[in-house]
């Protein structure tokens, strides 16, 4: 369509208006296209967070984040377009595709139908809260009960928080007992 033309018609001149009124956005569609805008904006930020040590700049580390919920509010935002016929879906496809990368570390999708083998690594980590020292649960098979538990899940690494242990004789030696219990051969 050309629209600088000496002569133009009447009819010509209807048709560029009405061509003109249907490429215009609502008032809703506008605030859609200025919250997608927000929405690229943080989604590209959070693919930033990855490379910006939070102590020079802390704010980066919630776009990192937020990651999850930005990608699903673009996706949203791809289908919210492509549902109208708008071209402005590829904006959000396109962001999405620079941090494909990034797509993929965060969730990690095997389809090799693999059983897991024997040779997995149990890891457990517990705050056993001193092992009750002080009777502030007020049960006096606390620390037995700890120990149980521990031995009943048998990790293969246990990292244990507010840990205390004496060596003196007649106080407890927790060390001890946990490698009796859990049957290890390393503490430290």
């Amino acid at each position: 369509m050309i629209i600088f033309k000496k002569n133009i018609s009447f009819a010509e001149l209807r048709e560029w208006v009405v061509y003109k009124k249907r490429r215009e956005l609502s008032w809703f569609n506008k605030f859609m296209l200025w919250c997608n805008y927000l929405a690229i904006l943080c989604l590209l930020l959070s693919y930033c967070a990855g490379y910006i040590n939070p102590i020079t700049f802390w704010l980066m580390s919630f776009f990192g984040i937020a990651y999850p919920v930005l990608l699903l509010l673009n996706l949203f935002f791809v289908l919210y377009w492509l549902l109208q016929w708008k071209p402005i879906a590829l904006w959000s496809l396109f962001i999405i595709g620079i941090g494909w990368n990034s797509l993929f570390s965060f969730f990690q999708i095997s389809a090799t139908g693999e059983k897991p083998n024997n040779k997995d690594v149990k890891i457990m980590s517990y705050n056993c809260m001193l092992f009750d020292l002080y009777n502030w649960s007020k049960n006096a098979q606390s620390r037995a009960i700890i120990f149980n538990d521990l031995a009943e899940e048998n990790p293969d690494i246990l990292c244990l928080q507010e840990y205390y242990t004496s060596e003196e004789p007649g106080d407890f030696n927790n060390t001890d007992t946990l490698t009796k219990f859990l049957k290890t051969k390393y503490a430290h």
